[in-house]
């Protein structure tokens, strides 16, 4: 506990509420496993086998799952080739970076959003003993620490530099930690918000729904490109990597079929007096 304080204090603060929310779900996963675990298989032990899981698991691909890998990194080079012209054009026509549309894109992408939503369904189930808004909520703050952890290793790693600051999209300079101007790849509010739609998605078998949710995911990535904080190539792959994370947590507890007494209903309306069914 006095380790993740420290951290707190000590890592660079122009991050502060992506540390803050990194520093609140370590301490529910590795300090306070009973947190989740009322009435399901859900907490430590199952965070701590996802982990290992995660880690090991690019030792594990098969060929389809390395030539994914190769596509999407493909995709990713390709669309920096794109990065330069496709922020002229936002900047061209940004007459709406401050819409609506835009704003509610950005934050869906926040990390204390992602907690919020989090905590407020596990809050939700605890009152109304709706253990599959608790499991849902392991899953969103599980998937979240993932992909926060990774996207912060992945941005401090190239350093690359923001289409705010420079006209030059190949323009890298890893392991600046002297503000955020050279943490452009990957976008992190890309990343949660893909996250927590991907989970939301993963727990209802409905396709609209399924849509509805990646609807505002979609508008964080727009966002990041036309308010000028991101190039094209940062939302791509952020957006990849959020879905990919949150997709192997959800399928990991569906095939250790952690859920057993909860199976996904059809989705009615939000009931606070009753489990929120999908």
């Amino acid at each position: 506990m006095c380790y993740l304080l420290y951290l707190e204090f000590t890592l660079p603060t122009h991050y502060p509420n992506k540390f803050l929310l990194i520093i609140w779900l370590c301490i529910i996963f590795f300090f306070c496993p009973n947190f989740l675990q009322a009435q399901n298989n859900l907490g430590l032990r199952t965070g701590l086998e996802d982990i290992e899981t995660l880690v090991k698991s690019p030792t594990k691909w098969n060929l389809k799952q390395g030539l994914t890998f190769l596509s999407i990194s493909g995709l990713t080079y390709a669309a920096m080739y794109f990065d330069d012209d496709i922020q002229k054009f936002a900047l061209e026509n940004n007459a709406y970076a401050n819409s609506i549309p835009m704003q509610f894109g950005r934050i869906w992408g926040e990390p204390w959003f992602t907690g919020t939503v989090g905590l407020g369904l596990y809050l939700q189930g605890l009152a109304a003993e709706n253990s599959a808004n608790k499991n849902l909520a392991f899953e969103i703050g599980e998937s979240a620490f993932f992909t926060g952890i990774l996207t912060l290793v992945i941005k401090y790693s190239f350093g690359r530099t923001r289409p705010r600051v420079t006209n030059d999209q190949f323009s890298f300079l890893p392991f600046s930690f002297k503000n955020d101007d050279y943490v452009s790849f990957s976008s992190g509010h890309t990343a949660l918000a893909f996250a927590l739609s991907t989970v939301l998605a993963k727990n209802t078998n409905n396709t609209f729904l399924k849509m509805i949710f990646y609807l505002p995911a979609s508008l964080t990535a727009v966002s990041r490109i036309y308010q000028n904080h991101h190039w094209l190539s940062d939302v791509i792959f952020g957006g990849v990597l959020g879905y990919t994370v949150a997709s192997f947590i959800t399928n990991r507890h569906t095939e250790k079929k952690e859920f057993p007494e909860n199976p996904k209903p059809s989705f009615q309306l939000l009931n606070f007096a009753y489990p929120i069914k999908y």
